[in-house]
């Protein structure tokens, strides 16, 4: 919950740089201000209270600390909305007493044994985006991540049987793709594996283009797509 924490921290430091003197008087717009620097102002403090409120509903939080957590943050709205700025800075100091309370699990790694030297770096990175994107719940991000490894290991699966280098032959070639030249090198792959290359490229062109309604995987369809992409790279 390192997200929500440091959302926390960002309204709590953006909410000390304003005073009650700041205001034009009580129940006015938070956004009455002469100055434009202090307009600048509550805009960031206007994007870190959407920002706060968004990552309090992250995952890893006990339910009795969520519980409270939105309740304060109930009272916060309340406060924001009437420009009380010094009953604000109370309730974030309460909400900082539960947060620090809270025993969050620990975060969750992913590991890929026996990588390439050649290709150690780049997946090195990306499991470690990977951990981080999905321990703050950003979930459309870490399934784009399964295919960007999938695509790594892939790319290296099809130098091994061709001694060809697609990345700089065809650099932006998709996932798609690339599937359909291992198979026009007759690239030994169990169809097992293939199936689930499939799953998770559906799974990621849902969460990348432009839908009527955009596809936002929930916690366990993000884990299991994480968990089908790392059985499927051991298994390639």
């Amino acid at each position: 919950m390192d997200k929500f924490r440091n959302s926390l921290n960002k309204f709590s430091d953006f909410l000390s740089r304003i005073g009650e003197s700041h205001m034009s008087s009580k129940g006015s717009s938070i956004l009455d201000y002469d100055s434009k620097k202090r307009e600048y102002e509550i805009k960031l403090l206007n994007s870190a209270f959407l920002e706060l409120k968004e990552s309090s509903a992250g995952p890893g939080m006990d339910e009795k600390s969520a519980y409270d957590i939105s309740a304060m943050l109930r009272i916060l709205s309340q406060q924001f909305s009437e420009n009380d700025i010094e009953g604000m800075k109370k309730t974030v100091n309460k909400i900082k007493d539960i947060e620090r309370k809270i025993s969050y699990p620990a975060e969750e790694r992913f590991r890929i044994k026996n990588i390439p030297n050649d290709i150690s770096d780049d997946v090195g990175a990306d499991i470690k985006e990977l951990e981080k994107c999905f321990g703050s719940g950003c979930y459309r991000a870490s399934v784009i991540l399964c295919g960007r490894l999938l695509e790594t290991f892939l790319h290296r699966k099809y130098f091994e049987a061709t001694g060809l280098d697609l990345l700089e032959k065809s650099p932006g070639i998709g996932l798609g793709s690339l599937i359909a030249k291992l198979k026009e090198k007759e690239v030994d792959i169990d169809p097992a594996i293939m199936q689930q290359i499939h799953l998770v490229n559906q799974v990621r062109i849902f969460s990348v283009h432009k839908k009527a309604k955009a596809f936002v995987p929930t916690q366990d369809q993000a884990h299991a797509v994480i968990l089908y992409t790392l059985d499927v790279i051991r298994r390639i």
